[in-house]
């Protein structure tokens, strides 16, 4: 019996670490230098306001200090779905100044590097 527990033990680890899914590494959201972390949460905040889109916020583009192009969802693999729209910073408050859009990631939108 004393020699049956290791390879029982060992058996067991093999058969359970062959059923784990590998672990995808995730892009870390892309935030513009122009913006300060408030003004970040600000956004993020605004973003969970907004019905029936991911608030998985991924990009934030700022072509000026208050003025910005939020993505959100996903944008990495066919068939993702992301969702933007373009928010600006009145009276110290970021406020959606644009429709929400969205599409779905199609083969002609990939790009695809070595």
């Amino acid at each position: 019996m004393s020699r049956l527990l290791p390879l029982l033990l060992t058996a067991t680890l093999i058969a359970f670490g062959s059923c784990t899914t590998p672990s995808v590494i995730e892009q870390p959201p892309e935030y513009s230098p122009r913006l300060s972390q408030q003004d970040i949460e600000q956004i993020k905040m605004l973003v969970a306001q907004i019905p029936n889109i991911s608030h998985s916020v991924y990009r934030i583009e700022a072509n000026r200090p208050d003025r910005a192009v939020v993505s959100t969802g996903r944008w990495r693999d066919l068939g993702d779905k992301s969702w933007w729209f373009t928010v600006a910073k009145r009276h110290g408050k970021w406020q959606r100044v644009a429709p929400v859009q969205f599409d779905y990631l199609k083969p002609d939108q990939m790009i695809i590097t070595g």
